[in-house]
């Protein structure tokens, strides 16, 4: 079986475990877990006279712990008793050792909470929830997570009432489904994202729960339609669902992710100064229309740019508010700046020279 050893440390003190990937399951090394708990000398020698006495009770966890060869402290490759998680509860449950209390206090208070959970259902969903947002989780996430669980028991439940039976041919479908939609099986996904013991669902974005959803569901219909009978057909159901989320995925994945801006603040206060709003109209007073009816005409010169708050606006009627503008005053011409004359001008100038005759030009004119 495929392992990989790794080395955890709790305090000054390290336990090896190993990684089982074929199986998913962790091992842990009981001697290095006695040196945790009792702190004792040595702990080879403590779990040799702790194992032969749980050989004589009749304990099977003892009998059914497995050997595997792990790194010494002299670098050798040894063989050392290694346990589950579950058996090492029960090898932890009988080491009496004050470092070992809170781990039993936890076990007992787990299993009182897990009794309650059979009694009432609800509790098992309530404390799904709470380890969820423990864990971080949004709310919208929670909910399609426990929506992803309801679509899985209906398909569990069409194979079941199709003649499948037991997990494994629940897990061979699955994989068969993943390896459609997704071109992997589920432990290769989980290898994909570098997980170990847990949840791959739970360690999905929102789009691959939806993918997940959509083709465990269309599996589910297409089974309730055609009714397989055998493993090859239920596989070749479970490859059309997978397909059906393929498609999807990919038409997903050739459309360019549509990029929205966020819209712009609008300023706490325009730009321009307020203008305060116009005058009410006189009761027999008709507001004044928005839209134009004659156009300008041709020779009128070009309106005068408008403000931008009163751009397209219809100015009011006269009122005691709104008085009409008054005409421009009059600019009288400016005064010439030629010196008037009096004398007169001299024949060989123009007559529309504007200035008198210089001192040389004060000569007889030619013959």
């Amino acid at each position: 079986m495929p392992t990989q050893e790794i080395v955890k440390v709790f305090g000054t003190h390290h336990v090896r475990t190993v990684w089982d990937d074929s199986a998913e399951i962790w091992y842990f090394s009981i001697i290095d877990v006695v040196a945790v708990l009792t702190e004792s000398a040595n702990p080879g020698t403590y779990w040799k006279v702790l194992k032969n006495r749980l050989k004589k009770e009749g304990n099977e966890t003892v009998t059914n712990c497995n050997r595997l060869k792990l790194r010494a402290t002299d670098g050798k490759m040894r063989l050392t008793d290694v346990a589950t998680a579950e058996q090492l509860f029960r090898v932890i449950q009988s080491i009496p050792s004050p470092r070992a209390e809170p781990f039993k206090i936890w076990m007992a208070q787990v299993a009182a909470e897990r009794l309650d959970q059979f009694q009432d259902p609800e509790r098992s969903i309530q404390q799904a929830l709470a380890d969820y947002r423990r864990l971080g989780y949004s709310e919208k996430w929670i909910s399609r997570r426990l929506k992803s669980i309801e679509i899985r028991k209906d398909l569990t439940d069409e194979w079941k009432a199709r003649g499948v039976e037991g997990e494994r041919d629940y897990a061979d479908l699955t994989n068969t489904i993943y390896k459609a939609w997704a071109g992997m099986t589920a432990g290769e996904y989980k290898r994909f994202k570098g997980l170990k013991k847990q949840n791959l669902r739970d360690n999905m974005t929102n789009m691959e729960l939806i993918l997940s959803m959509l083709a465990e569901e269309s599996t589910r219909q297409i089974s309730s339609a055609t009714k397989p009978r055998t493993m090859p057909e239920h596989h070749r159901v479970a490859a059309g669902g997978g397909g059906v989320a393929k498609n999807a995925r990919l038409e997903i994945e050739q459309k360019p992710a549509a990029k929205s801006s966020p819209p712009a603040t609008p300023p706490t206060s325009p730009p321009w100064p307020r203008i305060p709003p116009p005058c009410p109209l006189p009761p027999d007073a008709s507001p004044p229309s928005l839209v134009t009816r004659h156009s300008a005409p041709r020779s009128a010169p070009p309106p005068a740019p408008q403000h931008p708050r009163l751009a397209g606006r219809s100015p009011c009627r006269p009122s005691p508010c709104h008085p009409p503008p008054s005409p421009p005053p009059k600019i009288a011409p400016a005064p010439s700046l030629a010196p008037a004359r009096t004398e007169p001008r001299p024949p060989h100038l123009p007559h529309n020279h504007p200035f008198p005759p210089l001192a040389h030009e004060n000569r007889p004119a030619p013959p």
